[in-house]
C-alpha cells in the first residue's frame, strides 16, 4: 500500500513539475527584452499561452526525453544548430541593427534563458516529429493496409498532387496579379533593374534570378508580364516541394 502511495505521488510531483517547466518555457519564449530601460517584458495574447502551454506539456509528457541515445543526440545536435542561428538572428534584429548593444547582467540573464528555452523546445519538437512518423511507419508495416494511389509511393502522384494544389492556387495568383510585391521583394526589384545597389541582405542569386524574369518579360511584353511569369513558376516550385512532401511521407 505504502509502495502504491509513494508511486502516486512520485507521478503527482512529476506532473506538477512538468508543468512549471512548461509555464516557464512559454514564458522565457516570449518574453523580449527592453534594452533602453534594461528590463525583461512580456506581450502576446494570453489564449495563445493557454494553447502553447497545453501543446508544450502534453509534448513533456509524453515520455519525450526517453528512447534510444542515438535519437537524443541527433536531435540535440540539430536543436542546438537551430537554436543558434534562432538566438544570433535574435540578437542581431532586435539590438545590433538598431545600435544597441546590451552589456547587463539581466540582459545575458534573458538571453540564456531563451537559449536554454528554444534548445529544449527544438529538440522536443524535433524528436516527437521523428517517433511520431516512426511509430506511425511501424503501425502500416504491421498492417499492411494496401497503398492508396496518390499519397504514399507512387512517383505518378506527384505530378497529379502537384496539379492539384496549383489549381487551389490559381484563385490566390488572379487576386494578386501579377504577383505580391512585398517590401523585401519591392527592393530585389529595384536592385535588378539596377535602380538600387546590390547588397548582402538579400540572396544574390535571387535577385539575378528576378532580373532574368523580369528581363524574358520585358522582351515578350513589359517588365508585368515577366513578374507573373515569376509568380506562376514560384508557385509550381511551392506545389512540386508540398507534393513531394506528402510522396516521401
Amino acid at each position: 500500500m505504502n509502495l502504491k502511495n509513494n508511486t502516486n505521488i512520485k507521478n503527482q510531483l512529476k506532473i506538477i513539475a512538468l508543468f512549471l517547466l512548461s509555464f516557464i518555457s512559454i514564458i522565457s519564449f516570449n518574453s523580449n527584452f527592453d534594452a533602453i530601460n534594461n528590463k525583461i517584458t512580456f506581450n502576446g495574447n494570453s489564449f495563445m499561452y493557454i494553447i502553447l502551454l497545453s501543446v508544450y506539456f502534453y509534448i513533456l509528457k509524453s515520455k519525450i526525453f526517453k528512447g534510444n541515445k542515438r535519437l537524443n543526440i541527433v536531435s540535440g545536435v540539430f536543436s542546438y544548430i537551430i537554436t543558434n542561428i534562432y538566438i544570433i538572428s535574435y540578437i542581431t534584429s532586435k539590438f545590433l541593427l538598431n545600435g544597441y548593444m546590451p552589456e547587463s547582467k539581466t540582459y545575458w540573464i534573458f538571453i540564456i534563458a531563451k537559449f536554454l528555452t528554444c534548445l529544449l523546445f527544438f529538440f522536443m519538437v524535433i524528436k516527437y516529429i521523428y517517433l511520431t512518423f516512426d511509430e506511425k511507419d511501424k503501425k502500416e508495416e504491421k498492417n499492411k493496409v494496401k497503398n492508396p494511389i496518390f499519397f504514399t509511393n507512387n512517383k505518378r502522384s506527384i505530378i497529379i498532387v502537384t496539379l492539384a494544389i496549383f489549381i487551389a492556387y490559381i484563385p490566390y495568383i488572379i487576386d494578386s496579379f501579377p504577383g505580391n510585391l512585398t517590401y523585401d521583394f519591392a527592393i530585389q526589384v529595384r536592385q535588378a533593374l539596377s535602380y538600387e545597389a546590390l547588397i548582402n541582405h538579400h540572396p544574390y542569386v535571387t535577385t539575378k534570378l528576378i532580373e532574368l524574369y523580369l528581363r524574358v518579360g520585358n522582351m515578350i511584353n513589359n517588365y508585368t508580364t515577366g513578374l507573373f511569369i515569376y509568380t506562376i513558376t514560384q508557385c509550381l516550385i511551392n506545389c512540386f516541394v508540398f507534393s513531394f512532401s506528402i510522396y516521401y511521407m
